[in-house]
């Protein structure tokens, strides 16, 4: 029969067994989590979209932890670093944050325009009404139409399709306001062939934008038009001037021949 004192023995070696496996479970699982810890790091991540141009805020990103195998080369980690810089183009939810992506801290002024490479900035006038009258922004795109007088006769053309709009110089004080005003001047980014084509047409006419879908970007070939193909009357011709009468050609008379003889003259008409 078991004695009190063995009971104890027992109980005292099941306790010791018991606090000897949690402990090793624990330093296993603290192994664990520390090689776990070595193979992972923090990268700042965008919460919210961020336009282009826009100083980053708190509120706009948040440090997520990732395989080291799975963070974006130049990633920033620290937070202190990215408050107030600004984001060379847009960035959307998830986006990692990094280097590449921001405007180098002293250089915000070198960064007024983001022309696309390969692309010229052009700024020209535009009417205080336009089509879309108001709501051009930038990163629109649009299709330049022009306006010419030529030979007192006015035609209109599209010059340039799918054009990206860097800036504007007013923007609309109220979107949803009927009669906002347009923009006076608008900056375009366009090919240094476009640009010929643009500056000549603002400096020779009159420039309008016309909006068009950003899923859109076939162009489609337009002939132009004139008052006359809108209303569908004929031009009117030329006015001519009429030819003068002609005389016709009369022998002139003959004149008289003064003949002198002596202290005596005489007048002979020629035969």
């Amino acid at each position: 029969m078991m004695t009190r004192r063995m009971k104890r023995l027992m109980v005292a070696s099941s306790i010791g067994l018991l606090v000897s496996g949690s402990v090793h479970l624990y330093t296993k699982q603290l192994r664990s989590t520390a090689a776990e810890a070595a193979t992972r790091g923090t990268m700042l991540v965008a919460t919210l979209h961020v336009p282009a141009n826009t100083p980053l805020e708190a509120k706009h990103f948040k440090a997520e932890s990732r395989p080291f195998a799975y963070i974006a080369p130049g990633a920033i980690r620290s937070p202190e670093t990215v408050i107030g810089r600004q984001a060379k183009w847009d960035l959307v939810p998830g986006d990692p944050i990094t280097e590449q992506k921001l405007v180098k801290p002293g250089n915000e002024g070198a960064r007024l325009l983001p022309i696309p490479k390969g692309k010229r900035a052009v700024t020209v006038k535009v009417d205080e009404f336009v089509g879309v009258a108001g709501f051009v922004k930038p990163n629109s795109i649009v299709d330049v139409v022009a306006t010419w007088d030529l030979g007192g006769s006015s035609r209109s053309k599209v010059i340039l399709q799918n054009i990206q709009v860097l800036a504007v110089a007013q923007a609309a004080k109220h979107e949803q306001d009927a009669m906002a005003r347009g923009n006076s001047s608008v900056t375009l980014a366009v090919t240094p062939d476009e640009s010929e084509k643009l500056i000549l047409g603002a400096e020779r006419g009159n420039i309008r934008l016309a909006m068009r879908s950003p899923e859109e970007i076939l162009e489609i070939q337009t002939s132009g038009t004139t008052p006359a193909a809108l209303t569908g009357e004929l031009p009117k011709p030329a006015e001519v001037s009429p030819v003068p009468k002609r005389i016709p050609w009369q022998k002139p008379e003959p004149a008289a021949v003064v003949i002198l003889r002596g202290n005596r003259s005489e007048e002979v008409l020629p035969l």
